[in-house]
């Protein structure tokens, strides 16, 4: 393990004027502060926070002899941890759970030399420092775009997808059972491609559901386990080419809440334009509640380009947050209950932004996110970032 000072890059301070009924503890600052930190060398990096507030992020460095790392802020220091080396492909993901334990999930190839019978996903946990490593052997070049959770009971809970490139089924789920067993199913999603995420949540029954984006019917679907190999997929929003880099949450009530993209158009470099969306189902529901948030118009998707561009964090008083972002900017929108306020964190300066964010809220409704910047894209190449608020004069 090893130790990085903290470093602050640049701050911005961003009036948000938000006074309107019902705002979360954290919109009623006057203004943020945005501390910009750069972490470690690294792409596609993950973030979440233990029970007291302090982020981990998990990132790696794809490439042959590649590797995986989690930095966790320790109130004056981030210390860096190895967690796996190898030839892996993310992005990763990272869940912490009620016994503050980390829980991580990211793709190995298993050869230095691209082979469709080798690939899986791999799940690893910390206790006491130690990273424990689990291949999660499954036919095929599977667990790719993996996101990762637990369940009331610590149990981990895995979507990913078994990609039609490489003569596969779809979007799979991978679990443990009461015995402490990893099994997998597939979902009967249909063969899809990777790159365009998938969404893992916990429903009130225990039972698991996912979001992921339907390439044939370009829209915006949800997988809802049943049972064993039971699976009932619902179209949450087919207008036009939607879904893509979805976020999920269900909250304490039942209610489904999900972030996600909507392709728009082109735009000169090759750039694609696009709707940041937000879709709410109240329990019991049966119709969706759907609102376009922003648009972005510097989105680059591909191989090694955009990935998670947009997460979803509830607050204490459930009202959802959504942090994305395209190669120019990364932005913040929040409900504040009566209406979204949009906020930029940071834009691109030297080199563009990596198109993948993650958020997350401690107690006291202050977010972080982490991102990265591109240093070099064959083979991808960056920097890990960290944003997070502070108030003025703290």
């Amino acid at each position: 393990m090893w130790v990085f000072k903290r470093e602050l890059l640049f701050v911005m301070i961003v009036g948000l004027g938000w006074g309107v009924s019902r705002p979360s503890a954290s919109a009623q600052m006057a203004a943020f502060q945005w501390r910009i930190e750069q972490i470690d060398q690294g792409t596609k990096p993950a973030l979440a926070l233990d029970g007291d507030g302090n982020p981990t992020i998990v990132y790696m460095l794809e490439r042959v002899e590649g590797w995986v790392r989690a930095a966790t802020w320790n109130g004056s220091d981030w210390q860096v941890a190895a967690v796996d080396q190898g030839y892996f492909y993310g992005p990763p993901d990272i869940v912490i759970d009620h016994n503050d334990v980390p829980h991580i999930t990211y793709h190995d190839h298993q050869d230095t030399v691209f082979d469709p019978q080798k690939g899986d996903l791999v799940y690893a946990f910390s206790q006491n420092g130690r990273w424990t490593i689990n291949t999660l052997v499954h036919p095929g070049h599977d667990g790719w775009d993996s996101r990762i959770t637990v369940d009331a009971d610590n149990r981990v809970r895995i979507s990913a997808i078994d990609p039609v490139e490489f003569s596969g089924k779809g979007v799979e789920y991978y679990a443990v059972d009461q015995d402490g067993k990893f099994f997998v199913e597939t979902i009967g999603s249909g063969p899809l491609t990777y790159m365009y995420a998938t969404a893992i949540a916990i429903g009130p029954t225990g039972e698991p559901a996912i979001t992921y984006y339907d390439q044939k019917q370009s829209s915006l679907r949800l997988a809802t386990r049943l049972g064993s190999d039971n699976w009932q997929i619902e179209t949450v929003d087919d207008a036009g080419e939607t879904g893509l880099f979805s976020s999920m949450i269900i909250d304490k009530d039942g209610g489904t809440h999900i972030s996600y993209f909507e392709k728009t158009g082109v735009a000169p470099g090759f750039y694609t334009v696009g709707n940041v969306k937000y879709a709410f189902r109240p329990s019991g529901a049966s119709d969706w509640e759907i609102t376009q948030i922003d648009t972005l118009d510097k989105v680059v998707t591909g191989f090694a380009d955009a990935r998670n561009i947009t997460d979803l964090a509830l607050d204490s008083l459930g009202n959802p947050w959504i942090a994305y972002s395209d190669e120019q900017s990364l932005r913040l929108a929040v409900f504040d209950g009566a209406q979204w306020r949009v906020q930029t964190v940071t834009t691109a300066q030297t080199n563009r932004l990596a198109q993948i964010v993650s958020l997350a809220l401690d107690a006291k409704d202050v977010p972080h996110i982490a991102f990265a910047t591109v240093t070099g894209k064959t083979p991808l190449d960056g920097f890990v970032m960290q944003a997070s608020p502070v108030r003025p004069g703290s």
